[in-house]
């Protein structure tokens, strides 16, 4: 008899661990994508904004709206020269191939910020900044939900 309690005893706890992990399970998100931008307590606001902006920029060279990219050219360099050595968060993997392609991506900036040039400089250009960012992201370690 007390061996049998022994047994129900063990079913209500085993019971009663079950439910309350399940009950806490639907609370956390799956995927990184669910998470946002600070997956692996990694972000980085200053490259997020600039993705956006060089998405609107890669926008305006894909049409060839040379104007277009030239109202934005503002606004492109400052969120461009924001994502510098000086905002990398510290906890980003692969610190080397980070700061090779913030190299690349200020390239890219300064060479908006040139006052003369061709319409096909400014516009590979601006169709290289997206890109560039993305693959920032990537090897940095932020994951964000998907852009275009």
């Amino acid at each position: 008899m007390i061996l049998r309690l022994s047994n129900a005893g063990a079913s209500l706890g085993s019971l009663a661990v079950a439910l309350l992990f399940s009950a806490c399970g639907d609370d956390f998100p799956d995927t990184k994508a669910e998470i946002g931008v600070e997956v692996g307590n990694i972000s980085w606001p200053e490259l997020i904004a600039f993705e956006k902006v060089a998405l609107a920029a890669q926008t305006s060279a894909e049409n060839r709206d040379r104007q277009g990219i030239l109202d934005q050219r503002t606004e492109i360099l400052e969120a461009g020269w924001a994502v510098s050595p000086g905002t990398t968060p510290e906890n980003v993997p692969n610190h080397d191939r980070v700061h090779q392609l913030l190299g690349d991506l200020t390239k890219l900036v300064n060479g908006l910020a040139q006052s003369e040039m061709s319409d096909e400089r400014l516009f590979a250009l601006a169709e290289g900044l997206h890109p560039a960012a993305k693959t920032l992201i990537e090897v940095s370690g932020i994951a964000q939900k998907s852009t275009k």
